[in-house]
């Protein structure tokens, strides 16, 4: 399969949720993250700051299948997750003292300890 290079974010997403789905103890959380981003560009998901904000709790670990946009300000700081970041968002995120983590190291987090994990489309 020929990959756009602009879809190579969702490409390493898809590899590490794969490696999830069969080496994982949480294999329904990676088979959900696969399928969600396992889309085409068009259908992918898009998220607002404020809706994360909206369904969120301080110090939840939230992973968005998509893209995070710039609209609106988080009250409280999260850990977050996506395969891609406006240049606004990410940087309200971290005005906001909010963690952005990779997927790699998102990885590490769901295997390694009980974290409380919501995923938002």
């Amino acid at each position: 399969m020929k990959l756009n290079i602009e879809r190579a974010p969702t490409k390493e997403w898809m590899d590490i949720a794969s490696k999830g789905m069969r080496e994982s103890k949480r294999k329904g959380f990676w088979k959900n993250v696969y399928k969600k981003v396992a889309v085409p560009a068009r259908s992918s998901a898009s998220v607002d700051i404020n809706k994360i904000g909206k369904y969120s709790k301080e110090n939840d670990l939230v992973v968005v299948p998509g893209k995070v946009l710039g609209k609106g300000k988080m009250a409280h700081k999260v850990q977050i997750s996506a395969v891609e970041y406006s240049e606004s968002a990410e940087k309200a995120l971290r005005d906001s003292g909010c963690k952005i983590i990779g997927i790699k190291e998102l990885y590490e987090l769901v295997n390694n300890e009980k974290a409380k994990i919501d995923i938002i489309v």
